[in-house]
């Protein structure tokens, strides 16, 4: 065997084996992977609502700004509604929640003290999860409320215009 067979010898090994690691490489790791399990969702269903619930749906269908409280927090947390405008505020959480209005002079009460004061914004009542409370707004200003079974998360700031 000569210098130029052996030349031609290992230049086609050398292709074979470059034809090999591509082919390798093409169907080892650009294969496409296999299927996860199907991941399991786990919800906590929320039953239909009270029939004191149902009965106002029925009457109030027009709100004209929905917060919601979810993750411990309002969303959004502030909003713009015109004077003699409608809030809906809506408990999607797992826990009760008994949102009040707060202000500089006006500390919170303790949800088992609240007497439902007209002055005084509040659900009078905790809300279960998927309950609803709603306020219509007749004074221009800037108004916030707080969880209080949950005080120290943030507020959600309304602008009545």
């Amino acid at each position: 065997m000569n210098l130029r067979e052996t030349g031609r010898l290992l230049a086609l090994g050398c292709v074979v084996a470059l034809v090999g690691i591509v082919l390798i490489l093409l169907f080892g790791f650009f294969k496409r992977p296999a299927p996860l399990a199907p991941q399991a969702v786990i919800t906590t269903p929320v039953g239909p609502p009270s029939e004191e619930v149902a009965q106002y749906l029925e009457l109030n269908r027009h709100f004209d700004a929905l917060v919601s409280y979810t993750s411990g927090r309002f969303e959004p947390d502030e909003i713009d509604i015109p004077e003699g405008g409608v809030v809906r505020f809506t408990n999607n959480t797992r826990a009760d929640i008994w949102i009040q209005e707060v202000s500089d002079d006006n500390a919170p009460e303790s949800p088992n003290t609240n007497d439902c004061r007209k002055e005084i914004f509040a659900t009078c009542h905790p809300l279960k999860p998927g309950e609803f409370w709603e306020s219509t707004f007749y004074a221009t200003g800037t108004m916030q409320y707080i969880n209080t079974m949950n005080a120290e998360r943030r507020a959600v700031r309304i602008n009545i215009r």
